[in-house]
């Protein structure tokens, strides 16, 4: 587990409050930007070993 998963899906999904002070975003303004880029910002797998980088994780960490 690494940032993403302990701080954005354990705290931050959880409380609308926090997540907004966060990443100066609500949820569904989040979601909607997510959607525009998701296609556009998604990897394949290119190892077999390690799952790549998700689009969700990719844009917190370039709001963030």
């Amino acid at each position: 587990e690494g940032f993403y998963e302990k701080l954005i899906k354990g705290h931050l999904m959880n409380d609308e409050k926090l997540f907004r002070e966060f990443f100066r975003l609500n949820l569904k303004q989040f979601n909607f930007v997510l959607s525009l880029m998701k296609n556009d910002i998604s990897s394949d797998p290119y190892n077999g070993v390690q799952q790549p980088i998700t689009p969700e994780e990719k844009l917190a960490l370039t709001l963030r």
